[in-house]
C-alpha cells in the first residue's frame, strides 16, 4: 500500500477530524500537524508530546469540560499563544484535540474562539479539531469547516447528521473498514483515504 498523503491544501482552513475511540483519528491529527511550520495544540490527554520541539507546542487546559472556567481558560490560550487581533498569527495552526470538551453542541462557543472562527482566513492560519462524534460539537464548528475527515461511525444521529451535510454521506462512513476514512473538501467531494502511516 502506498505512503497516504493529504490530497487536499489545508492552509488558511477549518478543518475537522470525527471518530470514535481507536479509529486512528489522533494517528491522523499528528500527521497532519507534522505537515505546518508551527503549531499549537490543546492536548487535553497529553498525546502531543511527540510532535518537532521548537516549531510545536502542546497544552494541557486545567478545565476539562466545558464550564464558565474553561471558556475563560481557552479565550485567555486563544490570546496568549494563537492570535492578538486581527490579522495577527503566531503559529501556522491551531489544533483543539477532544474538542467536544470545549465546544459542545447547544453551547455557545468561548468568545475568542467564535471571532476566530469567523475570521480564521484573514489570520492565513490553520484551524483543526478533533470530536468523537458529529452531534456532540458546536455545529459552527462543523457546518463551516473547509474539510471534513470522518472515520467509521455508526450512531444513527451520526449518520443522519452526516447525510444532512452531504446526500449519501452517512452510507459511505458506515461502511469503512477499520482505520480508513473519507474527506469532505469545500467543493462536497467526497473521497475515501487508506489509513495514515504510523511513521514519517
Amino acid at each position: 500500500m502506498s505512503r497516504w498523503r493529504c490530497p487536499l491544501n489545508l492552509t488558511a482552513k477549518r478543518w475537522a477530524i470525527v471518530g470514535p475511540q481507536g479509529c486512528g483519528k489522533t494517528v491522523l491529527a499528528h500527521f497532519l500537524a507534522r505537515r505546518f511550520a508551527s503549531a499549537f495544540v490543546i492536548d487535553p490527554l497529553d498525546e502531543y508530546g511527540d510532535l518537532p520541539e521548537g516549531t510545536h507546542s502542546h497544552y494541557t487546559p486545567r478545565n476539562l469540560h466545558y464550564s464558565d472556567d474553561s471558556n475563560a481558560e481557552i479565550n485567555r490560550v486563544v490570546g496568549k499563544y494563537i492570535t492578538n487581533g486581527p490579522y495577527v498569527r503566531k503559529v501556522d495552526l491551531w489544533l483543539v484535540d477532544e474538542a467536544n470538551r470545549y465546544f459542545p453542541h447547544a453551547k455557545p462557543l468561548p468568545s475568542r474562539v467564535g471571532w476566530l472562527n469567523d475570521t480564521i482566513r484573514h489570520t492565513g492560519m490553520s484551524w483543526g479539531i478533533v470530536a468523537r462524534r458529529l452531534v456532540q460539537l458546536n455545529v459552527d464548528l462543523i457546518e463551516l469547516a473547509h474539510v471534513l475527515f470522518l472515520f467509521r461511525m455508526t450512531g444513527k444521529n451520526d449518520l443522519a447528521y452526516a447525510d444532512e451535510l452531504s446526500q449519501g454521506l452517512g452510507d459511505i462512513i458506515k461502511t469503512l473498514p477499520p482505520y480508513h476514512f473519507v474527506s469532505r473538501d469545500p467543493q462536497g467531494n467526497i473521497q475515501v483515504h487508506s489509513p495514515t502511516p504510523l511513521t514519517e
